[in-house]
């Protein structure tokens, strides 16, 4: 009776300390059109489980954002979001610690809903006007729960031995958070070039983008990704360490990372971030266009490409968004045929090709409409040589449609637009109209090359969603363009003309 007693209560231990087992879990982030946001979790139970693709009501995820603080270490109170159950969408077993297909492993992949109110890893602000994109690292705190018993996999079964013992992830099984990960960007290696010899302007952080071992002799693209305002350096808190937040303009939309993640092919990609936006060079030009950034800028791809000669420079990409894309389009309307065809191709996306936001006193909108189509329809477009893809919606309140509808208007001699704004196309120009988009193509009537326009039918905002974006404001069609699989696929095509 007493050995019997021993035994259960040996049972009982054993049966404890296995409930008590605890099970790392792994946050994987991706950025997402706004911001990163946490889109699984990669729980590591230690031996194999079977092939399992269907676990969705087998775990329960809940997620809790505590607040963090700003660059000068104020307390940000609308970062916190309350403890709330994480939108399940697929769980399966997994070989490795990624987002994929179901396999026999070690691993259970839960993935969720990114659009989940408590779903971001990094909290972007205001400092204003520049966005302060800062990790909550230990400020997320998630809980895993499993619903009901797995059974673990009898590695040594077959049809001799079937295997006697049956052996169970418990329902009891606790799991605790360690660590995260963002994917793609977090393969992006950060760096500083400098140019002493500047007058004004002379360090530029950057973000680049390497594949990882590439075959030799391999001749594969470059991407060049130029940001907007919101994710210039703050040098106002940081005004001698341009890393500190150098990742800003990587992780705040997909403007980067998109040409690694839905790229048809392998490529490189440079992510420099705008050093000085608000200082004006003897042109009052700044921004992507003032003369010392742009020759940072343009120094810098020369050092990239010269210490990585699997570039193919005949395929150098280039594309910009807003503030970038009026650097984009000062690059490829550059009367030096060395810089404006640089580039085999160029995606422009709610950009402008100049500075156009000087105020005039007491002008009535219809007046400034006229006026910038006026000085936009005088830019000397004559330079542009290479395939252009452009991207606007029809009522962006930052910049202009004009700053799209005028060049593709110029450059093609295949659409008029008004002193009103009005585009109307001719004969064949359009592609495609639908209630939500509208696509123009045309040839350029200098060089022969492709135009490519796109223009979202934003209107008052109601349809933003069904639009491909996340942000309510017809200035952030970029949130779009760069999950338009046409237009990646379409710049991975595009090679350099004989100069």
């Amino acid at each position: 009776m007493l050995k019997k007693l021993l035994s259960l209560a040996a049972l009982v231990c054993a049966s404890g300390l296995a409930q008590a087992q605890s099970y790392p879990f792994t946050l994987l982030s991706t950025v997402r059109e706004a911001n990163p946001r946490v889109v699984a979790v990669a729980i590591d139970v230690g031996r194999d489980l079977p092939l399992q693709w269907r676990l969705e009501n087998a775990f329960q995820v809940n997620a809790e954002l505590l607040p963090v603080k700003t660059y000068a270490g104020e307390l940000i109170a609308n970062s916190a979001v309350a403890k709330a159950p994480r939108t399940v969408t697929k769980a399966y077993t997994s070989a490795k610690p990624e987002i994929g297909s179901a396999s026999q492993g070690r691993y259970v992949i839960v993935e969720m809903d990114p659009d989940d109110l408590n779903a971001s890893s990094w909290y972007a602000g205001f400092n204003p006007g520049i966005r302060q994109m800062i990790p909550y690292q230990d400020k997320m705190v998630y809980e895993v729960r499993l619903q009901h018993d797995l059974n673990f996999f009898a590695p040594n079964a077959s049809a001799k031995q079937p295997g006697s013992t049956v052996e169970l992830l418990k329902a009891g099984a606790t799991f605790q958070q360690a660590g995260s990960k963002m994917l793609v960007a977090d393969d992006f290696v950060q760096g500083v070039f400098e140019m002493p010899a500047n007058p004004l302007t002379k360090s530029l952080g950057y973000n680049f983008y390497k594949p990882a071992e590439l075959p030799a002799g391999a001749k594969i693209p470059l991407v060049l990704f130029l940001h907007g305002s919101g994710q210039s350096h703050d040098y106002a808190h940081f005004p001698t360490d341009f890393r500190a937040d150098v990742k800003s303009p990587l992780q705040a939309n997909q403007g980067g990372v998109a040409w690694v993640s839905r790229a048809p092919e392998r490529s490189f990609v440079l992510v420099p971030q705008a050093p000085a936006r608000d200082t004006l060079d003897a042109n009052g030009e700044g921004g992507r266009r003032g003369t010392d950034t742009m020759k940072l800028l343009l120094a810098l791809v020369d050092k990239v490409i010269a210490e990585n000669p699997a570039i193919d420079t005949d395929r150098l990409y280039l594309t910009g968004l807003s503030m970038g894309g009026m650097g984009s389009w000062k690059i490829i309307t550059d009367a030096n045929p060395a810089i404006s065809r640089k580039f085999a191709a160029a995606a422009i996306f709610n950009g402008v090709p100049k500075s156009i936001f000087a105020p005039v006193a007491n002008e009535t909108p219809a007046q400034k409409e006229a006026r910038l189509v006026a000085e936009l329809q005088a830019v000397d477009y004559r330079h542009v040589a290479i395939p252009v893809w452009l991207g606007h919606t029809d009522t962006d309140p930052v910049v202009s449609r004009l700053g799209s509808r005028v060049p593709f208007s110029a450059l093609t001699g295949k659409a008029q637009v008004d002193a009103t704004g009005r585009l109307t196309p001719a004969a064949g120009a359009m592609t495609r109209s639908t209630p939500l988009v509208r696509n123009y193509l045309a040839a350029n009537q200098h060089s022969g090359t492709e135009v490519h326009y796109t223009e979202y039918q934003y209107g008052n905002g109601d349809n933003f969603r069904e639009l491909g974006m996340v942000t309510r404001n017809g200035h952030f069609s970029w949130e779009a363009s760069y999950k338009d699989q046409d237009m990646i696929d379409w710049m991975f095509r595009q090679v350099r003309k004989a100069r």
